[in-house]
């Protein structure tokens, strides 16, 4: 009767082993799977976390934009350095396949419109945002008024465009803003 039972504890701890390694193999692939989960939420969070400092920068160039137009003296509108008619065939465009440079645009902190002081750079981009004004034509309207009390003669209306850049250059965000003066 010894016999039989020693036989019996012999092929028992073979089954064990081949249960341990299933179960390793099982714990490795839960494994392997969280880390892989893990890692495209970090990539994910880097790519929110890029394209919000993009979208902040073009945020700080409208401002900017902004500030100049509150300004006593807004300059001409000559379709280069910036400062183009609406719609101008020499305006940047950066949007779609045709991407283009156009006549000139103003760089957040570096040429400021009016030749005004230098901003503080914003840290962490990969270039300083970039922004360009439009201007409508003046509004010379006979008597009338958008607002009470306030005359519609002599209004000018601009469009802002604005593209601000993330951590890596390929992050863009581009904002655009109507402004009245």
């Amino acid at each position: 009767m010894k016999r039989r039972s020693a036989r019996r504890h012999d092929a028992q701890r073979g089954m064990a082993l081949f249960l341990a390694l299933v179960v390793l193999l099982i714990i490795t692939v839960l494994g392997v799977s969280g880390l892989q989960t893990t890692t495209l939420e970090e990539r994910m969070a880097a790519n929110s976390r890029d394209r919000d400092l993009a979208f902040q920068a073009a945020e700080a160039a409208l401002l900017d934009a902004e500030r100049f137009l509150n300004s006593a003296v807004v300059g001409n509108f000559n379709n280069a350095n910036g400062r183009y008619l609406i719609n101008a065939a020499e305006r940047p465009i950066w949007h779609g396949n045709n991407q283009q440079a156009g006549q000139g645009v103003f760089v957040y902190s570096v040429n400021r419109p009016g030749g005004g002081a230098q901003a503080a750079p914003i840290p962490g981009v990969a270039r300083q945002p970039e922004y360009f004004i439009e201007q409508y034509p003046v509004i010379a309207a006979a008597g009338g008024s958008l607002e009470a009390g306030v005359a519609a003669e002599g209004l000018a209306f601009f469009r802002v465009t604005a593209r601000g850049f993330g951590g890596r250059e390929n992050t863009q965000v581009i904002l655009q803003i109507g402004y009245q003066r």
